[in-house]
Parts: structure tokens; sequence; C-alpha cells
């Protein structure tokens, strides 16, 4: 097993044909009867067979029925390398600047992708990025299942436009995401997602990456700075767009 959570687990497994090593997400047999369940996993689906970046899984196969219930629902993508940034400070040691640097570049340039195909991660939090050191360091974004679609996605680089009535809907106000910590601030208030709400994330777990530490706690208004946890850290020296969003 490569993972669990309350919705699906994650299991390795192996492919005899194409030989090789993939991981399955399974939606948990509780959950085949909810709807909504099964279309957040269509829309992890339609989001990952349109990104094509090395830090995001690529998807191999899977089976979805949204209209019905019987059989299992479950997706096979390439199998990420690493270990969750929930784990720095639990047991695993912080990486050093010039890794953080290097993760922070990766995930950038992944959030790049997801938000110019028209889409929204939503769930960038420790448990969800996983970073592999070495001589060379690897970070990945992994479960996009609560991303967001946006008309974009439909209508960029396709010769036709899907029209509303066959999109997959995927409910763009979750309340479970509201009061994380790695939430914007204007989420909370009840502002839409936007790309920005997701490099806010990403600031959240690259401060994790670079102390074990988080820089508050859910319902806190207290911000520990970097610099405490990190003496030493370079101030960065000019503002950059990630991406621009159309």
């Amino acid at each position: 097993m490569l993972g669990s959570g309350a919705r699906s687990t994650v299991i390795r497994g192996y492919d005899r044909v194409a030989q090789r090593e993939v991981a399955i997400k399974v939606l948990k047999d509780e959950l085949r009867g909810d709807a909504e369940e099964r279309r957040r996993f269509a829309v992890e689906a339609m989001l990952l067979g349109r990104l094509d970046d090395p830090a995001i899984p690529r998807i191999h196969g899977g089976t979805i029925d949204t209209a019905g219930d019987d059989d299992p629902v479950f997706l096979v993508m390439s199998v990420a390398a690493g270990e969750p940034a929930s784990r720095v400070g639990f047991g695993r040691e912080p990486l050093g600047v010039s890794e953080v640097i290097e993760a922070g570049k990766q995930l950038a340039r992944a959030l790049v992708k997801i938000h110019e195909i028209g889409a929204l991660h939503r769930d960038i939090n420790p448990s969800n990025v996983l970073v592999e050191r070495g001589p060379k360091l690897r970070a990945s974004v992994i479960d996009l299942g609560m991303a967001e679609l946006t008309p974009r996605f439909y209508a960029v680089d396709r010769r036709y436009m899907t029209p509303p009535e066959r999109r997959t809907a995927c409910p763009r106000d979750l309340k479970i995401l509201k009061n994380l910590e790695w939430t914007a601030p204007e989420v909370r208030l009840g502002a839409p997602w936007s790309p920005l709400c997701d490099v806010f994330s990403l600031g959240f777990v690259l401060f994790r990456l670079a102390t074990g530490k988080v820089p508050w706690r859910a319902g806190s208004t207290t911000v520990t700075s970097l610099e405490a946890w990190m003496p030493g850290c370079p101030r960065a020296s000019k503002r950059r767009s990630l991406g621009r969003w159309r």
C-alpha cells in the first residue's frame, strides 16, 4: 500500500504487459454509491490525461462509471517517487535552502501547467507533495481529486468546445477545504478559489519542507516567520510571476 485516505486507497501494482510498476487509486467500497465521489475520480482522470509534467503522475487507465455504483472505481497511474512533505519534522530532516528552491521550481512549474489548461488543484498540502532526495532532487504533486475544472478547461487547445451539458460537474464551493491550514485567507472568507490560492498553499508546503514546522495553525492569526526557524535564509531578490491565468 502506498497510501490511504478518507475516500480512497492507493496500492502499488505491476503492469505485466508494459512491465512497469504502477499506482492504483481505488475508491473505497462504501463510497461506490456516492455519485459525487465518482465524479471526482472522473475529474482527476480527465485532468491527468491533459497534463504532461515530470512532477505530475501520468495516467495509464482506469474504470469509472459515473452513472452506476456496482463496479469498482479506480485509476492506474505512474508511481510518484519520494516521501510526503508531511513527514518532514517527524523523523525526517528539513531540506536545505538549495533543495527547497529546487523543489519549489518543480512544483511551481507543475502548477503553471495545471492553471494553463483551466484547472485548479485546490488541495496542495504537505500530504499531497512528495519529495525524493538525492543527487538530483525530485518533487511531485499528487492527488488531484479535489481539482476544479473551469470552462476554460473544456475550450482550450480543442477544436470543438464541450457543451455545458456534457461537462463533468464538480462543486466550486467545498466546505471541507475552507478551514484547512493551507487554505488561502480569501477562500476562508468566502471568495472563490483562484490560481493564486494554489500558489499560497504551495508557499505553506515549502515552509514545511524548509523548517519541519507550519507557519500558523488553523484558526490562528499568529504567523511565524521563516527566519525564526531558518536563520540566514536568503530573502527573495525579485518577485516573479508563476504563470498567467487567461
